[in-house]
């Protein structure tokens, strides 16, 4: 499966380059074969999503919002957490990364709701962050670590799944893109990585299957 991604990623530049080989979205790429210990699938999400829907109160407003805005976005934990409101800028948001990199994403529609409607109910609107611990008193304070562990946990037991961490959404949202053909170079910016090489890594792809691929290009 992997091997077949790299293929078409080298067609998909050879195409760019004028050179003339068969065509990449003539490759058609396998689902990934299920590691749930590893990897957040779309369903794996979606039953999350829907436990969020059992609850009635105001607080699964707000983490309805974080796990799309996780998954939906492929956001660091920290780059969740630190979000300000001023960051929100209407379909789109300003991402602050590591190293004080920023980038811009935007706000597919099922997100862009589930945010705005936590906007909408937010008790406080003094605090500048956007995810606050407390969701009905007045709080200053972002939310922290150790509630998004928390918050997480609690949706993934209720949906019968197992521990899923916060950087899971993020692997998960890489995969998918991937599956649906985006390129490396597409998914690198969208990630907010340094390096392709670093985005490869994430995706465990290894310089011998790029190898391989580079072999299958007849020139």
């Amino acid at each position: 499966g992997m091997y077949l991604i790299v293929v078409r990623e080298l067609f998909r530049f050879a195409r760019t380059q004028g050179m003339h080989c068969i065509d990449y979205e003539s490759i058609s790429l396998p689902k990934f074969s299920s590691t749930p210990h590893k990897t957040l699938y779309l369903e794996h999400f979606k039953l999350m999503i829907e436990v969020t829907y059992r609850f009635k109160w105001f607080r699964p407003i707000r983490d309805r919002a974080i796990l799309y805005m996780l998954y939906g976005c492929g956001l660091r934990a920290s780059e969740l957490l630190f979000m300000k409101k001023q960051d929100i800028q209407g379909d789109k948001v300003v991402i602050h990364g590591k190293w004080d990199k920023d980038r811009t994403m935007f706000l597919v529609p099922s997100v862009a709701t589930a945010l705005q409607e936590y906007l909408k109910e937010r008790w406080d609107d003094e605090c500048e962050y956007v995810f606050v611990n407390r969701v009905r008193k007045s709080c200053r304070t972002h939310l922290s670590h150790s509630g998004l562990k928390a918050i997480i946990g609690f949706y993934a037991r209720k949906a019968g799944l197992w521990p899923i961490h916060a950087h899971q959404f993020r692997h998960g949202f890489a995969c998918h893109l991937l599956e649906e053909g985006v390129g490396l170079r597409t998914i690198q910016i969208l990630l907010g990585h340094s390096s392709l090489i670093t985005t490869m890594r994430y995706l465990s792809i290894t310089e011998q299957q790029l190898h391989d691929a580079q072999l299958a290009l007849k020139i």
